[in-house]
């Protein structure tokens, strides 16, 4: 019994640090007014960059939340060429860009980008940030394209993976190599 009652207070334990975590994550994403939870996420309109507009619009009878983007310097009297919405965080519709469905995701699951990566015999740039949570699959990628001519990786320097797309130290960093390795090897 003895034996049992401590089990469930560990059990009992284990969840209620799961919650406290789970809350505390939730907290932290329900700091950011556009919903974005990845870190280092736009959390205020800045004069002169890209900025952010919450909207919703109905879809049936479901109401989506997504987010405007639009550009430096927009102006309303102006025309441009397009506007994106994005859903935060994927999409909140069935067939709203950047949802899945289930048979997606477990064919996500069982597939394998760097599956005959081997078989790249042309000049090869990866580009990840330093401190990028997925930098261990570009590594794991990049020493298995073992036939690609010209390979190189090139880490942008105290970068996370998202980062990378919009903080313009990184991006300027990015498009330099791009550049320099278009330029040698097209």
């Amino acid at each position: 019994m003895k034996k049992i009652t401590s089990i469930i207070a560990i059990a009992t334990s284990i969840a209620a640090t799961d919650v406290v975590e789970a809350q505390s994550i939730q907290n932290e994403r329900q700091q950011n007014p556009y919903s974005l939870v990845y870190d280092g996420a736009i959390t205020q309109n800045e004069k002169g960059k890209v900025n952010i507009h919450p909207v919703t619009y109905k879809i049936k009878d479901i109401t989506i939340a997504a987010n405007v983007y639009t550009p430096a310097n927009y102006d309303t009297s102006q025309k441009y060429p397009a506007i994106v919405i994005a859903h935060p965080n994927s999409g909140a519709y069935p067939n709203s860009g950047g949802a899945y469905t289930l048979s997606s995701l477990l064919d996500l699951m069982s597939w394998d980008a760097t599956d005959q990566i081997e078989l790249i015999n042309q000049p090869l740039l990866m580009i990840a940030g330093s401190r990028a949570d997925s930098y261990y699959m570009t590594d794991d990628a990049f020493n298995k394209a073992i036939n690609a001519k010209n390979k190189e990786l090139f880490l942008i320097q105290g970068a996370t993976h998202i980062e990378t797309y919009w903080k313009p130290e990184y991006v300027s960093q990015a498009v330099n190599k791009l550049l320099n390795f278009y330029q040698a090897n097209l």
